[in-house]
């Protein structure tokens, strides 16, 4: 045959211009680039032994000639008689696993089922690097059920060190036959060798090779008998193929705090199975059990990171571990001499799936490192593609994707393909987000700062941020902007970090005029004002009607958490500036905390007037929403002033306009404010319905402030109706939520509610500490509950104190000088529930 034409590549063109195909449509119907006939066809290009079985398909060359021209076309020497053998050979020896498998038991099950189906021949294990593909394949390999199915064996090939494509099939055909691979085409010594045979063909470590699919499909067509396992980072492709991604181990749960509970995780019992190798003596406490979760949650669970954290433990208490793996993933070090190069380190093993990306791809891997958190599509766009957010309407545009460069798109789906990239759920709107696992993300960011440009990509990300805040189209506290914030905050707080770093302030108080409202929300009081104290420290570098944004959102801050002589000073010192730039609106919020701050200090007529004058302002400015807010503050003035009946009156004024206004926030906090007023009256017909539409509302905002007074007008109510298990349920609830929040004027009545609750249940100790908590906060606030409130508690008080051993009482007056209300409320919490579950009253939660 060699002798009628020169080369296989004329022998090519003459048949193709035999069935008149242009090379375009030839290469359309191969499925290969136009590139590749072209270089066939003038002896250019080294094919693979599969390119050419396809080729001859196409051309219907008879199947009984496709082993010489195979071998004519790939260069391969004349094909040896290859003699079948009676008895198969055994499968050469596979690597033996030196530890037990741990946490894979029901995925073993499920792969077991899988690859025993006759209609199943070719699964691929796909996973991030060190997750253990390989050691999940070697324990199917070990199975004896699996090797009682493939009656000719579980034969395993390594492919670790296999960089050619066209390499795999002599690679395999090696590995299953030594002695006849030397000579022979690699496809006709492995379809004799297994053919009619029941083989499972686990082939390791294939995502460098991946291109070589196309042969393996050949393969898989002339041993149809047999089926293959592939372990890759990158699925194949193939039709029929069934993928699996293998995960990291589980976690603890979060809530897990005792050492049995911790234990309980695949994740933390791989990492003790190691420990120990290590340190026979090192035990799992209950003291040191959170430390071990918190290690084990940083390394994602990833099999490899855990055994080479756990063989620092010997030189690193596990604080410091978890604090040298913030710095970097260079702690981990390497693991034992034996093991593959790649499989040695975790940078490794990440670095070598890195290598495996295209320049592009490589690029948005890097852009990763700078989120925190996952992002956005767009947000890559705007970081990593240098898209401009000028062509966007907003970060929530539902046409955005049609804007995004289409490769972004390609490397972005390739990054999930090599499984370095997640998808995450959808938003409410925005699209969905992609993440990094944490271990990925932190060798992604090293990649990133190794770059000139790295300070390019923390510009723009400030830069995205802070459009996405001053773009987003709902009301400030509403659902739509609390679901849009939350998951984005991890990038906010990075991006201020920058912009504070860097010098640039005034970008910095861009960001912070609008995240005070998430941190009142969120109950993250403490955390906002650091930020804004550190602004408003360097005033100069700043505009001046940020300046009083700033002071605004710290007045009414320093106000939630008692701090009323801040709150005070900032309210004028922005009112101030606000005056000076001539802004009504900011004038109007000004003039309504600063009448709330008088309040407090008990400067009734100061309180009025600045009240009057901000509702003034509203008026002229149509500002119904702000108007309602002032009418709520008005109502809480006259509380103070000892009328409860015309508080009422005021609040329910504001509750109407803020209804038209559709402000929910504004609406449940008005509804509280009426529960509260009820409850000083002895008026219970209407409280039940207002709390349970005030808690709905809270929950859809998230709103854990306002939940928290929900809770504790719950348990109020319910003490007063004597239910004292459900009250001691519904206050444990709000007092651990203010251990965090520190809403200093609600936690006064709280620790009031708590003292009734458990005084009541006969708890005379507790009692006196919970009263003298209260006292001592309430003093350091400047007495902030109103009269109908201090007679309300102190006819409560007395009530308590009769049924209470007064010895004991007075006991607890006297310890709790000793302690702070947080060991107070610590003491508080562990009662209260005892006493709720005690009583058979469920948690409230």
């Amino acid at each position: 045959m060699a002798a009628a034409v020169p080369s296989f590549g004329a022998w090519l063109r003459a048949h193709r211009k035999q069935h008149a195909w242009t090379q375009e449509s030839f290469a359309e119907e191969v499925g290969c680039a136009t590139i590749t006939i072209r270089r066939l066809e003038t002896d250019r290009y080294s094919p693979s032994p599969g390119l050419i079985q396809r080729i001859l398909q196409v051309l219907n060359v008879p199947a009984a000639d496709h082993s010489a021209l195979i071998a004519w076309a790939c260069g391969i020497e004349p094909v040896v008689e290859v003699q079948a053998e009676t008895a198969l050979p055994a499968p050469p020896v596979r690597p033996r696993p030196r530890t037990a498998l741990v946490g894979r038991e029901t995925l073993l099950r499920s792969l077991y089922t899988l690859i025993i189906d006759p209609q199943v021949r070719l699964v691929t294990l796909m996973g991030l690097p060190g997750v253990g593909k390989t050691r999940l394949a070697l324990a199917l390999a070990d199975a004896e059920p699996l090797q009682a199915e493939f009656s000719g064996g579980v034969w395993f090939v390594s492919l670790v060190d296999v960089a050619d494509p066209a390499q795999v099939l002599a690679t395999i055909a090696r590995t299953c036959s030594p002695n006849q691979a030397t000579h022979n085409d690699p496809l006709t010594v492995l379809t004799t060798l297994f053919r009619d045979q029941r083989v499972l063909l686990i082939l390791d470590n294939l995502e460098q090779v991946s291109a070589a699919a196309s042969d393996l499909s050949v393969l898989l067509d002339h041993i149809p008998t047999s089926s293959l396992l592939v372990t890759s980072r990158v699925p194949l492709h193939l039709y029929g193929e069934h993928s699996v991604s293998v995960p990291p181990l589980a976690l603890p749960a979060k809530n897990a705090a005792s050492a049995a509970e911790v234990a309980a995780s695949p994740a933390v019992q791989l990492w003790l199975q190691r420990v120990r190798a290590v340190q026979h003596d090192f035990i799992l406490t209950d003291e040191n059990a959170s430390m071990c979760a918190a290690l084990c949650r940083r390394l994602d669970g990833i099999p490899l990171a855990l055994e080479l954290s756990a063989a620092r433990v010997p030189l690193l208490s596990l604080p410091a571990l978890v604090q040298q793996l913030d710095k970097g993933l260079g702690v981990l070090g390497s693991g034992p001499s034996d093991l593959p190069e790649r499989h040695r380190s975790l940078l490794q093993a990440i670095a070598w799936s890195y290598a495996l990306l295209t320049p592009s791809e490589q690029q948005l891997f890097r852009c990763f490192g700078r989120f925190v958190g996952g992002c956005t599509a767009l947000a890559l766009a705007v970081v990593g593609g240098g898209e401009s957010t000028g062509q966007f309407q907003s970060a929530v545009d539902d046409s955005a994707w049609s804007q995004i460069n289409p490769q972004l798109l390609y490397d972005l789906e390739a990054l999930m393909r090599h499984q370095l990239v997640q998808r995450e759920s959808e938003q409410l709107k925005g699209g969905p987000r992609y993440r990094m696992l944490q271990t990925i993300q932190t060798f992604a960011f090293q990649q990133l700062q190794e770059q000139a440009d790295a300070a390019d990509y923390s510009q723009r990300h400030a830069e995205y941020y802070t459009w996405l805040l001053e773009t987003l189209p709902y009301p400030v506290g509403t659902a739509d902007w609390r679901t849009l914030i939350e998951p984005e905050v991890p990038n906010i707080t990075a991006a201020l970090e920058f912009l504070q770093q860097s010098g640039q302030l005034a970008a910095a108080a861009r960001i912070v005029r609008h995240l005070w409202h998430y941190g009142d929300m969120a109950g993250r009081f403490t955390d906002t004002r650091a930020w804004i104290s550190s602004l408003l420290a360097q005033p100069d570098t700043i505009p001046l009607e940020l300046q009083a944004d700033l002071h605004h959102g710290m007045g009414r801050l320093a106000l939630k958490q008692g701090d009323f002589d801040v709150a005070a000073q900032h309210f004028q010192q922005g009112y101030e500036q606000y005056q000076r730039i001539g802004q009504r609106y900011g004038m109007a919020l000004m003039r309504d905390g600063m009448g709330l701050t008088a309040m407090y200090a008990q400067q009734f007529s100061a309180a009025l007037l600045a009240f009057e004058d901000s509702l003034i302002m509203w008026r002229q400015l149509n500002e119904q929403r702000r108007l309602a807010g002032t009418l709520l503050n008005c109502g809480i003035l006259l509380l103070h002033q000892d009328d409860v009946a015309g508080a009422s009156v005021s609040v329910q004024e504001s509750l109407e306009l803020l209804r038209s206004a559709a402000d929910q926030r504004g609406v449940g906090v008005s509804l509280c404010h009426l529960v509260l007023y009820a409850l000083l009256q002895n008026d219970y017909d209407h409280v039940s319905g207002w709390l349970d539409e005030a808690e709905v509302i809270a929950q859809r905002l998230g709103d854990q402030p306002q939940l928290s007074v929900v809770r504790y007008l719950r348990g109020m109510l319910a003490a007063l109706e004597g239910d004292y298990p459900a009250a001691a349920s519904w206050m444990h609830d709000s007092l651990a939520m203010q251990l965090n929040i520190r809403d200093m004027v609600t936690l006064v009545r709280l620790l009031e509610g708590c003292a009734f609750t458990v005084g009541m249940q006969g708890s005379s100790l507790l009692t006196g500490m919970l009263h003298t908590a209260a006292q001592a906060v309430q003093m350091a606030l400047g007495n902030p509950l109103a009269p109908a409130e201090q007679r309300f508690f102190g006819r409560l008080r007395m009530e308590v104190q009769a049924h209470l051993d007064a010895t004991t009482y007075d006991h607890g007056l006297h310890l709790a000088q000793t302690m702070t209300w947080q060991q107070v409320v610590t003491v508080a919490l562990d009662s209260l529930n005892e006493a709720s579950e005690y009583l058979g009253q469920p948690t409230s939660a």
